[in-house]
């Protein structure tokens, strides 16, 4: 595959203090890691924006850390 671009953000809906805005950039192998250290445990959303190959993307998820 085609580096990958973008940005990533963590939102904590009950406190936006803790929202959490990440550079994505991933190898050919589509891996990106996000450092979640001293995230207080609970509902996040993950919103992801991002470019492979001069193609947009967007994705939304929601998560629970334990």
């Amino acid at each position: 595959g085609r580096p990958i671009t973008g940005e990533a953000l963590v939102i904590r809906p009950s406190d936006a203090r803790m929202d959490q805005r990440f550079t994505l950039s991933a190898d050919t192998s589509g891996v990106a890691e996000l450092d979640l250290t001293g995230a207080m445990k609970g509902h996040y959303q993950l919103v992801l924006d991002w470019e492979q190959g001069g193609t947009p993307y967007h994705s939304e998820h929601t998560f629970y850390l334990r």
